[in-house]
């Protein structure tokens, strides 16, 4: 049987991941508006998500909760943030 701790850990990431996805796409499409005054799909899926923002933060949050309290300062985050983000916009592309 599955632990309820864990699906509740996991709904949360799959809540996290669209969410993110849906606000990247906004950000996106209303920026490329902002520019060039037209509606722009800016994301490769039919609707409005891009999935690159979704597992960007979901990455970051697996990555963040694995530390313990004393090593997840500011500094870290943003490090971790960084390298993740990095690694994951060079692998997909």
């Amino acid at each position: 049987m599955i632990d309820t701790v864990f699906l509740e850990q996991l709904t949360n990431l799959v809540l996290l991941f669209f969410a993110y996805s849906f606000l990247g796409w906004c950000i996106e499409v209303t920026l490329k508006f902002i520019q060039y005054h037209r509606f722009i799909n800016r994301g490769f899926l039919t609707g409005p998500i891009c999935p690159i923002y979704g597992s960007g933060a979901a990455l970051i949050t697996l990555a963040v909760e694995g530390l313990s309290p004393i090593e997840s300062g500011i500094g870290t985050t943003f490090a971790l943030s960084f390298l993740i983000c990095g690694a994951v916009e060079y692998f997909t592309s």
